[in-house]
């Protein structure tokens, strides 16, 4: 399973919230909403997810084990680190 696309819809410079971007997965499977968010000391992926009635948030989408989540953070941090040269 290989990350073939990644599309940034929208960067923030001022907000927790850094940028909102979809991926293709083998070039079969798109993925909307993956945001990108500034975490304590540290960048993080978050998956799609969807507010509950009791305002809980509940994943929409998620890898299932440690191997697919650290190849989708390591496709989306790399393209977005190239993309704003870097910065955080």
């Amino acid at each position: 399973m290989v990350v073939t696309d990644i599309k940034f819809r929208k960067f923030f410079d001022n907000e927790p919230l850094k940028a909102i971007c979809s991926i293709t997965i083998d070039n079969s499977l798109a993925i909307h909403d993956i945001k990108i968010v500034a975490a304590k000391e540290r960048i993080i992926v978050v998956m799609p997810s969807r507010k509950k009635p009791d305002g809980e948030y509940s994943d929409i989408i998620h890898p299932i084990n440690s191997e697919t989540r650290s190849m989708i953070e390591d496709a989306v941090l790399g393209e977005y680190y190239r993309l704003t040269g870097g910065k955080s």
